[in-house]
């Protein structure tokens, strides 16, 4: 019987700088995304908007997918076809997308501010709350943690985070009415201003790695200049 290869989630972290502020270009997007970007009123969003979008091309060529499996569900969740796939996460300058071959992945990026807790505490069991105390950055680390595997499930934070519930000791995520065999697998980063976290949903062999790959503007911008290359060669 042929061994099964392990399965492992592949994650890019970009962080923005003045020079991909300054360079993206609008020419490669596409109708649909061109409208959706000038929705956006502040410059700001718009910004955010084709960063995301740079970032999601990059993943899709790390992974040989072409371009046509890739649509954005009405609820704004990203989806691929075929098996695969894909989630992103911004925050104040920070992405984050998550990559899987098979499964569901969830993705959450958070650049640390003040958090009300009187409004989220309902999303946190006694124990968690116990455990966060007053620390901020405990928080964020098990808030995002929360989002990404919301995510993972599709339904975003509106799916009720309290669902959600981590082992103090061993870190493993449980996620409340999720089907029977359906395994989870999680990865965390967390520093003094920003946390992160990724969730996967599937079934058997679960995920064996979380594979980190930080992105910088200039490959975008390259890859951007390249494209542009060839749709001058190849015009529609």
């Amino acid at each position: 019987m042929p061994l099964t290869p392990p399965l492992e989630v592949h994650l890019y972290w970009l962080q923005t700088s003045p020079l991909l502020r300054g360079g993206l270009s609008l020419a490669w997007l596409t109708a649909e995304e061109r409208a959706r970007h000038d929705r956006w009123l502040s410059d700001e969003k718009r910004f955010e908007f084709l960063a995301g979008r740079a970032l999601l091309r990059h993943v899709l060529r790390a992974h040989a997918i072409p371009e046509a499996a890739f649509r954005v569900t009405a609820s704004g969740r990203p989806e691929l076809r075929g098996g695969a796939d894909i989630n992103l996460s911004h925050s104040s300058g920070h992405f984050l997308v998550g990559f899987t071959p098979r499964g569901r992945v969830g993705v959450d990026v958070e650049v640390h501010a003040p958090r009300e807790r009187t409004l989220m505490d309902r999303f946190f069991n006694p124990d968690e709350q116990r455990w966060m105390g007053d620390s901020p950055g405990r928080l964020h680390e098990l808030w995002t943690l929360k989002e990404a595997a919301m995510k993972a499930v599709g339904t975003g934070v509106s799916g009720n985070p309290a669902r959600v519930t981590r082992d103090p000791v061993t870190g493993a995520v449980t996620i409340d009415g999720t089907p029977p065999g359906v395994m989870t697998a999680s990865w965390q980063q967390f520093g003094e201003d920003v946390s992160a976290a990724a969730v996967w949903l599937g079934l058997l062999p679960a995920v064996d790695t979380f594979q980190l790959h930080h992105v910088t503007a200039r490959e975008l911008l390259d890859e951007q200049e390249t494209a542009a290359q060839q749709m001058q060669r190849n015009p529609a």
